[in-house]
């Protein structure tokens, strides 16, 4: 077994199928000092995000919690009566990214990611942000298109071995 991993191509051989998801640079939420850092959306702007997708879906906003720390994403915690039920929004630290999840507990480590085709549908209304489904989540990294990370980038992968794109990019990394 080797700790190389390939930057691109369903077996990191060549090309990536059209399907592939191409993750930008600043995706696992690090870089070298050496490096100039990625640029990053204004964390207000996900709170600003949270708050009216909320409003818009008959939400209510129970806790916003700015990444920091381990975390390379920002969370909120969205509850609906309505429908009996909690989730997770979470945002990018660094990338126009959302996606949705379970609610978890303090101490978990991992999310678990799910569709809701009402909060999606909203947040799919905020340029530049992109709301990657389960399915690209869900995606195996050895399938996804790394070419454009950094070394810094590469070295955490290797370290951390994540198994699927949502586990990369939506990491508790430190």
């Amino acid at each position: 077994m080797t700790d190389e991993v390939p930057r691109s191509g369903p077996e990191r051989g060549g090309s990536c199928p059209p399907t592939a998801f191409r993750l930008p640079r600043g995706a696992t939420g690090f870089w070298y000092a050496g490096e100039p850092p990625p640029s990053a959306p204004d964390p207000r702007e996900f709170t600003r995000i949270v708050h009216d997708v909320a409003r818009r879906t008959n939400g209510r906003v129970l806790a916003v919690d700015p990444a920091g720390g381990r975390r390379s994403f920002h969370a909120a915690i969205l509850t609906y009566r309505d429908r009996g039920r909690e989730l997770e929004l979470v945002g990018h630290v660094l990338l126009p990214l959302l996606a949705l999840a379970r609610r978890r507990i303090e101490s978990d480590m991992a999310l678990s990611f799910l569709d809701d085709r009402e909060v999606s549908g909203k947040l799919g209304a905020y340029e530049p942000y992109r709301v990657p489904g389960t399915a690209e989540l869900a995606l195996p990294v050895a399938r996804a298109d790394l070419s454009e990370l950094g070394e810094a980038e590469m070295d955490q992968i290797r370290y951390w071995r994540p198994e699927t794109v949502g586990e990369l990019v939506f990491n508790f990394w430190d």
